[in-house]
């Protein structure tokens, strides 16, 4: 019988699957949608390794947050939302200041 932890991401298991499981630096893993994933440039080259069918697609950030990582999939969910250009009322993504040097940061090295 698998474990909790394991069940919860059975979903990310092999190339096709429809999520990807993200670890960030606190070993907090979250549980991301593939065709949000592969809109960073780095999570789509961490991606192309050969999985396994019954493989969990895992990627490890350790240089980033669970906090930060949480920050950058909702501004990825908020482009893919607004990435229409007939799209006329587009809302501004509101970040902090305070997180605003980090966040340049890591969408810099996520390639975002």
């Amino acid at each position: 019988m698998a474990s909790v932890a394991e069940e919860s991401y059975s979903d990310c298991k092999g190339p096709g699957s429809t999520y990807v499981k993200l670890v960030a630096s606190d070993g907090q893993a979250r549980r991301v949608l593939r065709e949000l994933a592969v809109m960073s440039e780095t999570l789509t080259d961490m991606l192309s390794y050969p999985y396994e069918e019954d493989e969990t697609q895992e990627v490890v950030l350790k240089d980033v947050s669970s906090d930060l990582l949480d920050l950058v999939f909702k501004y990825l969910a908020y482009k893919k939302r607004y990435s229409d250009p007939a799209s006329t009322d587009v809302p501004d993504f509101k970040i902090t200041a305070d997180v605003a040097r980090e966040l340049l940061m890591v969408a810099d090295f996520l390639r975002c």
